[in-house]
């Protein structure tokens, strides 16, 4: 963002450091300022704390208490309350929201979504042919490689390593910092083969899209240039 910029009633005046109502001013901490700044950019959409270490804090060390302490006093200069936000609004243990009316003409709207962190989940395989054991794994590593190539996905290790089927979705996204989670299933009965596939936002506890995929025999080259490109557009159109 370039040039003065109206966030509700206040005007951030990025060359000074100040910010400026009709009736008083205050000049706030460099810190503080890049954190408002950063929210701003984003107004309306969830911002979490690896995004804000990341831009605001340049990958230092922070502790969430430290964060939450800067949200708090960024939240004290404004005039803003936590339980009626008129500004920052608190994501319960994923981030922050930026809820004020933001007024920059001259910059345009941007979007998170090459920020968010995308973890795909093992895919179950329901089968009594033991030649389909394995074909769960192989979708799961082909959704991977290809979608890594586009957003941003967490490594297969670290989703193993946190995995369980009998875990709650919320307790895995966690522990990964994952925004969206794409999870599915393979079953095969003696007469077709469905894919299930399903995009879950975690941020807002959504279920964005799901599909099911279905063929008469094992397919592999429908399901690499036709399931996994339309699994692709539906994530990106999703994000």
């Amino acid at each position: 963002m370039d040039g003065d910029l109206q966030i509700g009633a206040w005007t951030i005046e990025r060359k000074t450091g100040k910010i400026v109502s009709e009736d008083r001013q205050a000049r706030i901490k460099p810190q503080l300022m890049r954190l408002l700044l950063f929210l701003a950019e984003y107004p309306n959409q969830v911002v979490t704390k690896p995004q804000l270490v990341e831009n605001v804090w340049s990958n230092s060390h922070v502790t969430d208490d430290a964060m939450s302490r800067a949200v708090c006093e960024l939240r004290k200069v404004l005039g803003d309350n936590a339980r009626k936000p008129d500004y920052i609004e608190t994501i319960p243990k994923r981030g922050y929201r930026f809820v004020a009316r933001v007024n920059n003409s001259s910059s345009k709207k941007r979007t998170l979504y090459s920020r968010l962190r995308y973890a795909v989940l093992p895919f179950d395989t329901i089968s009594a042919n033991e030649s389909f054991e394995r074909l769960g794994d192989v979708i799961h590593g082909i959704l991977i490689t290809e979608l890594a190539r586009t957003v941003r996905v967490i490594s297969d290790i670290s989703v193993g390593a946190h995995f369980q089927s009998s875990r709650a979705l919320p307790d895995i996204a966690r522990d990964l910092n994952a925004d969206r989670i794409l999870e599915g299933m393979v079953a095969q009965s003696s007469d077709h083969l469905s894919i299930m596939v399903r995009l879950i936002d975690t941020v807002a506890d959504e279920h964005l899209w799901g599909e099911t995929y279905t063929y008469e025999t094992l397919d592999m080259t429908a399901i690499q240039t036709q399931m996994v490109p339309s699994i692709i557009r539906q994530v990106m159109k999703s994000s």
